[in-house]
C-alpha cells in the first residue's frame, strides 16, 4: 500500500495487486483421494432385471410399473452371496420392502447395496466388520416382499458419491458377458 497525494488534503491509499498463481504441475500423488476398487460380480447367475433410474418397469410381484435403482440376478436360493470388494459392513437391516439387506463402503466413496438376503447372515457380518472381496456376506433369499413373484434372486444396488449407479457399469465386460449364461450352478447332463 502507498500513500497517494491528490490535490485534497487528505492522501489516498492505492493498493498493488498481483495475478494469481496457476498450478501447472500435477498434485502429488499423496494429495490424490482414494480412488474406486475393482469390483467382482457377488454372484453367478442371470440378468433378469436392469437398473434404471428413468423408465419405470413393470413389477411381476406389484402389478405396477417402478424405477428399478439395482440389477437383479436370478441364481439358486442359498446360493452365497460374496463382497464385490474390499469395504467394511456399513449397515445391516431388514428393510419391510426389500427383505434382509446388508451395505458395504469402499473406497472411492462407492458403496455396495446387497438386498433379498435369506434370514440367516454368517456370524461376522455386523457393522464395522472389515470385508475382503469374494468374502461371503450373506445367501440368496426370498425375504423381498416387493420382489417376491420373481425367481430367487440377488437385488444389487451401488452409489458412487451417494448417488446410484448402474453396478453393471463398474464391472469388467466379461464379467456382465457372464450373466447371460449361469453354468455355475447347472446341473450335469448325463448320458
Amino acid at each position: 500500500k502507498k500513500p497517494v497525494q491528490t490535490g485534497g488534503t487528505e492522501p489516498v491509499t492505492v493498493t498493488e495487486t498481483k495475478a494469481p498463481t496457476i498450478e501447472t504441475e500435477a498434485p502429488d500423488s499423496t494429495d490424490v483421494i482414494d480412488l474406486l476398487p475393482s469390483f467382482t460380480l457377488p454372484v453367478s447367475g442371470s440378468l433378469i432385471k436392469s437398473h434404471d433410474a428413468t423408465t419405470q418397469v413393470f413389477s411381476n410381484t406389484m402389478q405396477d410399473y417402478r424405477v428399478h435403482l439395482g440389477v437383479d440376478i436370478a441364481t439358486e436360493a442359498n446360493a452365497p452371496v460374496t463382497a464385490a470388494a474390499d469395504g467394511t459392513v456399513m449397515q445391516v437391516w431388514e428393510d419391510a420392502m426389500m427383505g434382509q439387506c446388508v451395505a458395504i463402503k469402499h473406497g472411492g466413496d462407492a458403496c455396495t447395496i446387497y438386498k433379498n438376503l435369506s434370514e440367516t447372515l454368517p456370524e461376522n457380518i455386523a457393522e464395522g466388520t472389515e470385508i475382503k472381496a469374494g468374502e461371503t456376506i450373506g445367501y440368496v433369499g426370498e425375504s423381498a416382499m416387493v420382489e417376491i413373484a420373481e425367481e430367487p434372486h440377488l437385488h444389487f444396488e451401488m452409489t458412487v458419491g451417494g448417488l446410484a449407479v448402474d453396478p453393471l457399469e463398474y464391472f469388467e465386460e466379461e464379467a456382465v458377458a457372464t450373466l447371460s449364461e449361469d453354468d455355475n450352478y447347472e446341473t450335469p447332463v448325463t448320458e
